[in-house]
């Protein structure tokens, strides 16, 4: 039960960061709006990294450096891996979308919107990382894994 709910966990933690820090920023005052927010919100930290990491941690507390935590490692790395190119298709679409002569276009890539949608820098990728390792830590500190 353990690799579900202490990933779950983490998601909300995480989430709840990102959905702070937004609405520290934006003035999000619709239901419907914050809940997409909340879901969804792009940013640090990266709520995949956190929970890849912290479940890691968990794998690596059960088992140790085994053959099975080495296959997860390798895909945790290549998610990550992806949610960064994910980030620069983005960035690059984003610069079209800037050149073109359609406002509406240009509307998208003014308002931020295909950036919060996928992908995620470096920075976030390690802050996300950094949280599932912080929660980690606590959690064996804590005598909870």
């Amino acid at each position: 039960m353990k690799f579900i709910i202490i990933p779950l966990a983490t998601w909300v933690i995480s989430q709840t960061i990102k959905f702070g820090s937004v609405l520290l920023k934006k003035d999000r005052k619709e239901f419907e709006t914050m809940f997409w927010t909340y879901m969804w919100a792009g940013g640090a930290p990266s709520t995949h990294s956190a929970m890849l990491t912290v479940t890691l941690s968990l794998l690596w507390h059960d088992r140790g450096f085994d053959a099975i935590f080495g296959f997860c490692l390798v895909v945790a790395l290549l998610i990550m891996y992806n949610l960064a190119d994910n980030y620069k298709q983005q960035l690059m679409i984003q610069r079209y979308f800037d050149q073109s002569n359609n406002p509406a276009l240009k509307k998208i890539s003014k308002d931020g919107l295909l950036l919060n949608l996928s992908g995620h820098t470096f920075l976030e990728i390690f802050s996300g990382v950094a949280l599932g390792l912080v929660i980690a830590l606590i959690l064996a500190y804590a005598s909870f894994i």
